[in-house]
């Protein structure tokens, strides 16, 4: 016999009918798995229901909810019951079975009005086979409705346990609304429902309910007797589920079901869960006594704000209520709250405001997207509009690192280009009327805001806000602060949790030079050349102290890149005559530097034997205009020091799966990956001497998830690969003439294959992927003198996306990767002289998409990965000359498809990658002489399947890859 979900509370007998009507308001099921990891053949799913009743209805007790019984999160009285309304005949689900449980419901909510709110969760076993239908059937909803009056109501979700496409456990939708929304008869009304989801990347849609269970995604009757509650002529947008109706009718309820669909990406045609959010429309006509104007809910935190809510940490926000006209005041706050969630005794602090703090602290069981909604009742019973935010539980949000503001302290009058970092990957904000300010303290008052949401001046990349003013209007001598509203950097996933507001006058801060002319110039670039001055990209590093007092511009505490200038001006002396804001600077090494015209007469002077300068942030140098004097240089004023990551020319195009190789001239050959398009055949060469790309000879064969190795004789070989199918080809590059040539082809064809250099100079190609998605353990030899691929011995596991590392010992160590039957944390060795391979101790972990890393003491250092169900953040040590692991410090972030580079003081840096959910702007540093990581400057560009490269100048060069948005063309320095 089919069970029923349902929820029940006074029972005339086994049938479950009720005694009283008209109570019923509405509600929410929503459900998420405890671990989203399929651990096993069943889940632990909690099951999250909201209702909303009656608040006289005769059979529950009278005051029913209270502060105190929120507080206390006491149950009401009330029983309950939940079984299966659809797919509940399956053999493997009725054998587990959805048990029937008595319940009670907590309050939540007890306003004055007519309206009481309760919720509860449910934990149960449930298969990982099929999908079921739950819900909540039974009668009657409310007696005064537009339609449906008195009718039986249906409210039912879709519990969906199959696995999503990227082999995790689904979570529905979640979802939150006021019991009743109060809207004035005949004016057209814009309602938005709130919409997250616990999976952040999944695509919401909201559509009405319907009572056809043969075509809709329930198979069961979603909405009784309120489907079409609202009246015709009545709209719903479903990408943000925002409703657009006209109510006819005064002191009448009007019912609205809705469901909340989740799919897995924009191309999937069935969604994978379903929750229903049903409430209440009240119509009402303003009576001649009463204002003119509903209440407002205002403060920081706007309409529909998304903030992160971390575990057992006290919350406590401010719900300010602004009136209108005299003598009207606020009778209470309408909320719909999570559990535990109290609201203090509402509080008139000036003429026309009125507040009431809800407090809470959120518990484990909460985790994911919490809603909570609000609306203010004056005393002539108008309501103001909603005010709902999500709240992400044990989610961090989106923080403005202070830091990470530039410029900051002295500037120069035409300075128009501004930024800050975020501690992650960073989108515009969600909401329109979301600004940056830009303040004058001197004279107290707002001199330019920018709309962040989409004012061209403001742009978002990597975790970077750029904001770049098309005139600078600064008035020399005059302080300015910048302020920035609630979210204006949002997050990635879930509903994208926003920053917080920043309204501090010390925050951000800087005081305006003049510049040497009063005629204004335009910006120009340290590489623009000029008629009588020119400067090159050649970095020189300068090293200097910066500090809170007096100090030396020499200690060796900092370093510095300054633009090194070609000595060209005619006349040194006369520099202030050159058209150009750029002129000649030198340090005591008497090296000339590019660095912006400034007046002499404004600058600190400073002793050319001591080099000391009182400023924090200038550097003591001689200039020719100012000779024989030497003068304090403001370094961030003239930003000429580039510290953590910048960027670099973007490669002309945007690509991600390539390789990228460091020739023995010293430039950087990136060849193939992917675009929107496919696979590419182009290839293109950067120049670190002048920071510039220039394409090269394209290869034959368009490839991605190929090979690239740089031979004795200097070529590059590219092998293997996927382009028009699996590739099993090879290709030389010539870097004396910019030119491919194929050479023989590899005897299997691969994919996410290694290629390792030998000390005989051989290349040896290991595993990889062939056709029909087959893992293959045999492996090949490249000789550069005839160009012939011959085997050699196969490896004890087929692998592929797995790493390779010549050992100083001449072996190569293989470690883990991807088999047909799953990930593999299985290593070998391979022995050149024998051809042969032989087992090594096995990782602690399997993994694929990890780097491996040869350090400077011969150990092999392992990183991240994916392990079928989770990026890692696990780092294990390989000692060749033992032949075991050893764990070490974890990565702060699990990161699977990243980068590690060895770096010339023995460190390795580990940038960027993914976690199947979001790619990473984040950095880090391994020292191993402690086994610890530590992080470092975020990059600008969130980025995966991304290629670094350790140039001959010390710094790392990251190319491509891709980020949440597809491939891209950026390339940054570190």
């Amino acid at each position: 016999m089919k069970r029923v979900l349902r929820f029940a509370f006074i029972f005339l007998s086994a049938l479950c009918i009720l005694i009283d009507g008209s109570h019923f308001r509405g509600g929410i099921i929503s459900w998420r798995p405890l671990n989203s990891i399929p651990t096993g053949s069943t889940a632990q799913i909690l099951i999250h229901q909201r209702y909303f009743w009656n608040r006289q209805w005769v059979s529950f007790p009278n005051p029913n909810c209270t502060e105190a019984t929120v507080a206390a999160q006491t149950p009401i009285p009330v029983n309950s019951y939940m079984t299966c309304l659809g797919n509940c005949s399956s053999s493997n689900y009725s054998s587990t079975g959805l048990p029937t449980i008595m319940t009670s419901t907590d309050c939540n909510a007890n306003p004055i009005i007519e309206t009481w709110a309760g919720e509860r969760y449910d934990t149960l076993a449930l298969p990982l086979i099929t999908s079921i239908t739950i819900g909540f059937v039974s009668s009657a909803w409310l007696n005064t409705l537009y339609i449906g009056a008195a009718s039986p109501w249906s409210i039912v979700s879709r519990i969906n346990l199959g696995l999503r496409p990227d082999g995790l456990i689904n979570s529905s939708p979640v979802t939150n609304t006021l019991p009743v929304v109060f809207c004035q008869r005949a004016v057209t009304v814009l309602h938005t429902v709130q919409m997250a989801d616990n999976d952040g990347t999944d695509i919401l849609q909201c559509r009405w309910s319907n009572s056809n269970s043969a075509y809709n995604y329930n198979h069961y009757d979603e909405c009784g007797g309120i489907c079409s509650g609202l009246p015709s002529g009545t709209t719903l947008t479903g990408s943000n589920c925002t409703l657009s109706f006209n109510l006819p009718i005064a002191n009448l309820y009007y019912a609205c079901a809705l469901q909340i669909e989740d799919y897995y990406n924009s191309s999937s045609t069935s969604p994978m869960s379903s929750v229903p959010v049903q409430f209440l429309f009240y119509a009402y006509n303003t009576s001649a006594s009463a204002c003119a104007q509903r209440p407002s809910i205002i403060g920081a935190r706007p309409n529909t704000a998304c903030i992160g809510a971390p575990i057992g940490v006290q919350l406590n926000e401010s719900v300010i209520v602004q009136t209108y006209c005299p003598g009207q005041t606020i009778v209470d706050i309408v909320t719909s709250s999570p559990i535990g969630m109290t609201h203090s005794a509402i509080s008139n602090s000036s003429s026309g405001i009125w507040a009431m703090i809800v407090t809470w602290t959120p518990t484990a069981t909460q985790s994911g997207p919490q809603g909570f909604c609000a609306g203010a009742i004056d005393n002539s019973g108008l309501q103001s509009d909603p005010y709902c935010i999500t709240f992400l539980v044990n989610i961090s949000a989106i923080s403005l690192i202070q830091s990470s503001a530039t410029p900051v302290g002295n500037i120069l009058q035409n300075q128009t280009v501004f930024q800050i970092q975020a501690d992650a990957f960073i989108f515009p904000p969600t909401r329109n009327s979301t600004y940056i300010y830009f303040n004058d303290a001197t004279i107290n008052t707002v001199v330019q805001s920018f709309a962040c949401g989409w004012a061209p001046e403001v742009t978002y990349t990597g975790s970077s806000v750029i904001i770049q003013f098309s005139v600078a209007s600064w008035i020399p001598g005059h302080s300015y602060y910048v302020t920035f509203d609630s979210g204006v950097a949002s997050g990635g996933t879930y509903c994208h949790v926003g920053s917080a507001p920043i309204s501090s006058p010390t925050f951000w801060t800087f005081t305006v030079l003049p510049l040497t002319t009063t005629t204004t110039t335009t910006t120009i670039s340290e590489t623009t050349q000029l008629p009588d001055y020119s400067c090159s990209e050649n970095d020189v590093s300068i090293q200097f102290a910066l500090s809170s007092s007096s100090h030396t511009a020499w200690n060796q505490t900092s370093n510095c890149s300054l633009q090194q200038c070609n000595a060209s001006l005619i006349d040194n002396n006369n520099c202030l005559s050159s058209s150009t804001p750029c002129f000649d600077y030198r340090t005591i090494n008497n090296i000339s530097y590019c660095a912006p015209a400034i007046l002499c007469s404004i600058l600190e002077t400073c002793d050319n034997i001591t080099q000391t300068c009182s400023s924090n942030d200038s550097v003591c140098v001689i200039n020719s205009c100012c000779s024989p004097q030497a003068v304090c240089l403001p370094l961030l004023a003239t930003q000429m020091c580039k510290t953590g990551w910048f960027y670099t020319t973007s490669m002309s195009v945007a690509r991600s799966s390539h390789t990228a190789s460091v020739l023995s001239n010293g430039k950087v050959l990136v060849v193939g990956g992917a675009d929107i398009s496919g696979s590419l055949n182009s290839a293109e060469l950067y120049d670190p001497s002048s920071g510039t790309w220039t394409t090269t000879g394209n290869m034959t064969d368009a490839r991605k998830g190929h090979t690239a190795s740089v031979l004795s004789n200097g070529k590059v070989l590219v092998t293997g690969g996927y382009g028009n199918g699996y590739l099993n080809s090879a290709e030389l590059y010539d870097p004396s003439s910019g030119t491919w040539t194929t050479t023989g082809n590899m005897n299997n064809v691969r994919i996410g294959h290694t290629a390792s250099i030998l000390l005989n100079g051989k290349v040896l190609v290991t595993g990889g992927e062939g056709i029909g998605y087959i893992t293959v353990n045999s492996t090949e030899l490249y000789d550069l003198s005839t160009g012939i691929w011959t085997a050699t011995g196969s490896m004890n596991d087929a692998r592929y996306l797995h790493a390779a590392s010549v050992l100083s010992n001449g072996l190569v160590l293989v470690t883990g990767g991807e088999a047909n039957i799953g990930g593999l944390n299985s290593a070998e060795l391979y022995d050149p002289s024998t051809g042969t391979w032989t087992t090594t101790n096995n990782m602690t972990d399997a993994r694929y998409t990890h780097t491996a890393s040869l350090l400077s003491n011969g150990k092999v250092l392992v990183t991240g990965g994916w392990n079928g169900y989770i990026a890692m953040n696990s780092v294990e040590l390989y000692d060749p000359s033992i032949s075991t692991w050893t764990t070490t410090g974890n990565t702060n972030n699990g990161r699977s498809l990243h980068t590690a580079s060895v770096l010339s003081n023995g460190k390795v840096l580990v940038t960027g990658g993914w976690n199947f959910v979001i790619s990473f702007n984040s950095t880090e540093l391994y020292d191993p002489s402690s086994g610890t990581w530590t992080t470092t400057g975020n990059m600008n560009n969130a980025r995966h399947a991304h290629a670094a490269s350790v140039l001959s100048n010390g710094l790392v060069l990251l190319a491509g890859g891709a980020d949440n948005s597809g491939s891209l063309n950026t390339a940054e320095l570190y």
